[in-house]
């Protein structure tokens, strides 16, 4: 692919922006969507797919809107000839490609970017390619494969890990810009989704975790009809000696408290052991283990928000929750953490205002970190000043102060 004259089209077309407008159309039509069936060279077609987005975003700037005739007219021929490639094109190395064009349009169109024909074939599409990775990826680990090179081994593994996670964005992506118009196409991608879920392989249970979190972040109660696929493997894939399948089971526990609704308080009630004796153990800031652990404490976080009062021995939960902070490498995972601080703060939890130094070291760390920013800073720090506000003027001016001098000039841009 890199080789292919076509690659550097969407350079052109970046730079140019709406100036190569008037050659997008030409260049769709007779050139790019074409070369998706250019089966003399697997370069072109890859590259004919990854410079899709490149004239999308053009004409969209030519426009001067993403829903124009001109934008739905091109994005309706790329589409359906993406989705037409992902089922029925061989190369796995293609379908990487194929998924990573796919989501970059979608996203650039915005909602509603799939009709329900688009979402039922690409769901199809989707089941059929996790289907044939996992017979390579079975068929690899038997040790009765016909391969006979290890580099071989090692490059259809590496493809078909970065196919998997290319996948897992588009799945994403699809149920993002069609919520609930995707779960009857997703309903047939449960028996998929459930080998993959319950299989060793860390790279098939990663792809099915994450699906289940968008599968409950975007379709929220509703999720709860196929609660039978994932509520056990999730529970015992908090445990897992994997720390990445960790952080995803942990982030699937958070988004059912967030976003699952009622039904889901029991599922979170019985991760709760789980979350708090792996972010307990003694390697649980190690660099390898860091990410999952944030994630736990995130996840805790959502739980003590969503069921508060409802949560067995509730006041006890916060004040251990307290222990865990401060969250620093995960920007995804903090603003969580520290709006439910921000709770805590504002009630007048006990515990926060009996250890009002390491409830502002946490936050201080955080924004010299800057795992916390933006609005989700703006609102912490206001809770902060305001537990500063009930201790003497000098002793909080002692706390602000006992920082370097670098760090100083972070602190006096939030808490001046």
């Amino acid at each position: 692919m890199k080789n292919s004259k076509l690659s550097n089209w969407p350079n052109y077309a970046d730079t140019l922006g709406a100036d190569f407008f008037p050659y997008v159309e030409s260049i769709a039509s007779d050139i790019i969507i074409p070369g998706l069936d250019f089966y003399l060279h697997d370069g072109v077609r890859g590259a004919a797919a990854l410079t899709m987005p490149s004239l999308l975003s053009c004409t969209i700037a030519g426009t001067g809107a993403n829903d124009s005739f001109k934008v739905q007219a091109l994005w309706k021929g790329m589409c359906d000839k993406l989705i037409h490639q992902l089922g029925n094109d061989p190369v796995p190395e293609l379908l990487v490609a194929y998924y990573t064009a796919f989501s970059q349009c979608i996203e650039l169109i915005g909602p509603n970017a799939l009709t329900d024909e688009q979402i039922a074939s690409i769901g199809s599409s989707i089941d059929r390619n996790l289907k044939e990775t996992y017979e390579r990826i079975i068929e690899r680990e038997s040790g009765d494969d016909e391969y006979t090179e290890e580099n071989e081994e090692d490059d259809e593994e590496y493809t078909d890990e970065e196919l998997l996670d290319e996948i897992s964005k588009g799945i994403n992506v699809v149920f993002k810009n069609t919520k609930l118009r995707f779960l009857p196409a997703f309903q047939k991608l449960v028996p998929t989704i459930a080998a993959f879920i319950n299989d060793e392989n860390s790279s098939l249970k990663l792809l099915a975790l994450c699906s289940i979190s968008d599968l409950i972040e975007f379709t929220g109660a509703e999720s709860y009809n196929l609660k039978d696929l994932f509520m056990q493997p999730v529970g015992e894939s908090l445990t897992s000696p994997s720390s990445m399948i960790r952080q995803a089971a942990a982030y699937c526990v958070g988004v059912a408290a967030q976003f699952g609704g009622p039904n889901y308080k029991e599922f979170c009630f019985a991760t709760l052991p789980s979350l708090l004796q792996m972010v307990s153990v003694p390697d649980a800031r190690a660099n390898d283990n860091i990410n999952a652990t944030e994630n736990i404490i995130a996840a805790i976080a959502k739980i003590c928000h969503t069921y508060n009062n409802e949560i067995p021995d509730f006041q006890n939960l916060a004040e251990r929750w307290l222990k865990l902070l401060p969250v620093l490498n995960d920007e995804e995972a903090a603003p969580y953490a520290y709006s439910f601080l921000a709770e805590l703060i504002d009630m007048g939890f006990p515990p926060v205002s009996q250890n009002i130094p390491k409830i502002v070291d946490d936050v201080v760390q955080a924004l010299l970190y800057h795992s916390l920013g933006g609005k989700s800073a703006e609102r912490v720090v206001q809770s902060v000043k305001q537990l500063l506000g009930t201790i003497p003027q000098d002793e909080a001016m002692g706390i602000l102060n006992g920082y370097s001098a670098e760090a100083q000039q972070e602190i006096s841009k939030w808490f001046s």
